[in-house]
């Protein structure tokens, strides 16, 4: 977001059209979201490396993690909230603690998104930050392996071994609550299901953010949607795709959510989504394969909104309404 704020800066005395793409936005949306939309569309998009190729990988992540750390640095330090690295389970974390904790026995973990390649915990401090502070709960996010360093399983694991770290620390299970965004939405949703049979207890409740759900790419919105979302598409999530899953596990539920088993216990979950990105299937599939499992599952989508648009403008008051959302949704079952 911080990237595209300031590609739209240096593009500022080009005029800027309602209708950001080949199909206009719709005329219910708050006023700045046809510029925003603008500036994602003609946001330079990096070429990606072949899927097997670490050290570009490598070499893109570093690069890309430089750029977001330095323009988000002033807005997490504007949050008040302290930062400190720790490892639990044998895996990075960044530990961020608001400036007045609310409890101190409870917890938010955080899985960023990235693609499952991309992004660090460093390099995504903003949104735990701001989720810190709004909850006034210390956060954890993890700072997995991404691929092709790592593949599902050890993903995977990383997000297990957090968990049953924070257990020896004396954390409750019923005290932790957890968000990720995109690729982060969608491993923990995976790595839940993982933990739950492998009899790892689990936590009081999931908030998930645009979760990247499918990796086999069944949703029927990569198609019905791919002229409206300016960020994300299938032909892009494919090299990182193909990164993180082999050809024949693209289906396993741990790695694509939205073919798990949920009949069994699974903790309430919170899906936001927006009505413009081409993963909107991942997020009503992943509803509807939960709900129908008996889980306390709540889909929250948001008119004409893109990928995560929580982090895309968090001062529009769509963004607002979902983080209020999904703070209160957060603190009602970690404090219940």
């Amino acid at each position: 977001a911080a990237a595209v704020a300031a590609h739209g800066a240096a593009r500022a005395a080009t005029p800027v059209s309602a209708a950001p793409g080949p199909i206009p936005l719709p005329p219910t949306v708050s006023a700045g979201w046809p510029k925003m939309f603008a500036d994602l569309a003609a946001f330079p998009k990096p070429a990606l490396p072949s899927p097997d190729d670490v050290e570009a990988w490598d070499a893109l992540r570093q690069r890309l993690a430089a750029m977001f750390d330095e323009m988000s640095r002033e807005r997490v330090a504007a949050t008040g909230v302290r930062s400190r690295k720790d490892t639990l389970g044998g895996v990075p974390v960044i530990w961020l603690e608001p400036p007045h904790v609310r409890r101190r026995d409870c917890l938010i973990v955080y899985a960023h998104g990235g693609a499952y390649t991309l992004g660090t915990a460093g390099s995504t401090l903003l949104a735990p930050a701001q989720m810190a502070l709004a909850t006034g709960f210390c956060v954890v996010s993890i700072d997995y392996t991404t691929a092709p360093r790592a593949k599902w399983e050890r993903t995977t694991d990383d997000v297990g071994k957090v968990f049953s770290a924070l257990y020896a620390n004396g954390y409750a299970p019923r005290r932790i609550g957890c968000f990720g965004d995109s690729a982060g939405g969608g491993l923990l949703a995976g790595a839940l299901l993982r933990m739950r049979d492998r009899n790892i207890p689990l936590p009081a409740a999931a908030a998930l953010w645009s979760p990247w759900a499918d990796l086999d790419f069944q949703g029927d919105t990569l198609l019905t949607l791919a002229a409206a979302d300016p960020i994300v598409s299938k032909e892009a999530l494919r090299p990182s795709r193909d990164a993180y899953v082999g050809a024949g596990e693209r289906r396993n539920p741990y790695a694509s959510p939205v073919y798990g088993n949920y009949s069994k216990s699974y903790p309430p979950t919170l899906v936001q989504c927006g009505l413009r990105e081409v993963l909107l299937s991942d997020s009503v599939r992943l509803y509807q394969a939960m709900a129908a499992g008996g889980v306390a599952v709540t889909l929250d989508a948001y008119e004409g909104m893109p990928h995560v648009h929580q982090t895309m403008d968090d001062t529009s008051p769509e963004a607002r309404r979902a983080i209020a959302r999904t703070v209160a949704f957060l603190i009602g079952h970690v404090e219940s």
